[in-house]
């Protein structure tokens, strides 16, 4: 016999509930994110590994030495740069 068991049958979800899933999958099909929702100031709590060969990695130095700044910084800030204008937002 099963652990699993459903208290309540999914066809009988309240209205609140089938409206938040459709406001999490509406913009599913063209992968949109609702930009007016997110701080764009807002300190960073993620991060992610990028993997760079020795002449990506130079580059990067050197503008980082030439600006003053970590690596890190001017890499998230091109970075930023560049998403923005591939995605046409404008920066403020």
């Amino acid at each position: 016999m099963s652990n699993f068991r459903v208290n309540k049958p999914l066809s009988n979800m309240d209205s609140n509930k089938k409206q938040d899933i459709k406001n999490f999958t509406k913009g599913a099909d063209n992968h949109s994110i609702d930009i007016t929702t997110l701080d764009r100031a807002a300190r960073p709590t993620r991060s992610f590994t990028v993997p760079m060969n020795e002449y990506e990695l130079n580059l990067l130095k050197q503008i980082a030495e030439n600006e003053d700044r970590s690596q890190r910084y001017i890499s998230r800030k091109l970075l930023l740069k560049a998403m923005e204008q591939e995605l046409k937002i404008n920066s403020q």
